[in-house]
């Protein structure tokens, strides 16, 4: 029986062998907003434009984006520090971004308030768009699927990385206070979302950040924070723990996180994590975005792409997608390359 996208990711999700291995390149906003040729700043204000965009892909490739899943884009998240209280700068050809700290001196934790997704930030904006997006997508597809940054990297941005890392050090207990507000907001916006959605199936939780920092500091600073984010996803949801930057260092440590899916940068070697924790979490990961989907030859995408698959889909739990966002430039042919290489190496039982 051929199962569905969505259905292939679910079940890789709970670490079990699909009819074949699931294909989710990280096509985000760079990558559609130049296809539909506009500006990110332009992107980011209009829904249907994002909505026209992804109903596109998935005509073209039915099989793709059971993740990130077909949903609103709002950027890294401005969406989350705004509702803070962080002004965000619009720029023409990048991301809106977090003009400046908001916890610029310690006293300033003190002001630091949960917020109301309703009417705080840009999170009613927000809002709009995805009850945009749920009265407007076609109903053969699925509006399932949602983001927010973690917790570790909401704190970051709202004191500054160079503040907040000195605090891990020198002022640990207002490192904790902002990590709790932080994970306060992340699960409050992931709650207002599941209510609009009518019940989430993919929730994933961006930390970046994490990658610079010790085993030590990961074990107090972000696993306890992050598995009460992921310890309050609906039941039945998919939860999945973005972070692309080089965890060599701490990547044992995410199956006690509590997600389901990890998915991973390219800096990790496939065999060593399919190895360590691939029995314990989905692996989903890791073709380089530049070297291999942008600027190799299709046939070498998916020779790249064959070898990925016969490391780590034996056994199941492993999903083929991009070890990071795909770049805005990348052709079309690479990853009709994936695709291909699915069909040809990916189909279970893999040899």
């Amino acid at each position: 029986m051929v199962e569905t996208a969505f259905e292939r990711f679910r079940r890789a999700s709970s670490l079990e062998e699909p009819d074949q291995v699931p294909m989710t390149p990280y096509l985000g906003s760079d990558f559609l907003s130049n296809r539909c040729h506009v500006s990110l700043s332009e992107w980011y204000r209009k829904p249907k434009l994002q909505l026209r965009a992804q109903t596109e892909i998935c005509a073209k490739y039915p099989d793709l984006l059971a993740w990130p899943g077909v949903r609103p884009y709002c950027g890294g998240g401005f969406v989350e520090l705004s509702a803070l209280g962080a002004r965000i700068e619009w720029f023409q050809s990048s991301a809106p971004q977090v003009a400046e700290a908001i916890v610029k001196e310690p006293e300033d934790v003190a002001k630091l308030r949960v917020p109301n997704p309703h009417t705080d930030g840009y999170m009613p904006m927000y809002i709009k768009f995805f009850k945009y997006f749920i009265n407007h997508t076609p109903s053969s597809i699925r509006v399932n699927s949602a983001f927010s940054l973690g917790p570790f990297d909401i704190a970051v941005l709202a004191r500054g990385i160079n503040a907040f890392m000195k605090d891990l050090y020198l002022t640990p207990d207002l490192a904790h206070t902002m990590l709790d507000v932080a994970t306060q907001t992340a699960i409050v916006w992931m709650k207002t979302l599941n209510e609009i959605v009518g019940g989430l199936e993919v929730f994933t939780y961006s930390d970046d950040f994490p990658g610079l920092i010790s085993p030590k500091h990961f074990e107090e600073f972000v696993l306890p924070y992050t598995r009460k984010c992921f310890e309050a996803l609906p039941k039945n949801c998919i939860g999945v723990y973005h972070n692309d930057s080089d965890t060599s260092k701490i990547f044992q440590y995410f199956p006690e996180a509590g997600a389901n899916v990890f998915h991973m940068g390219p800096e990790l070697d496939i065999v060593e994590v399919k190895t360590k924790i691939g029995k314990e979490i989905c692996l989903n990961g890791n073709i380089p975005p530049l070297e291999v989907l942008l600027r190799a030859h299709p046939r070498d995408v998916e020779q790249f792409c064959r070898s990925q698959i016969l490391y780590a889909a034996p056994g199941g739990g492993y999903c083929l997608g991009s070890g990071g966002a795909v770049a805005e430039a990348t052709p079309i042919d690479n990853i009709d390359a994936m695709a291909k290489s699915i069909e040809k190496f990916g189909v279970y039982p893999i040899p």
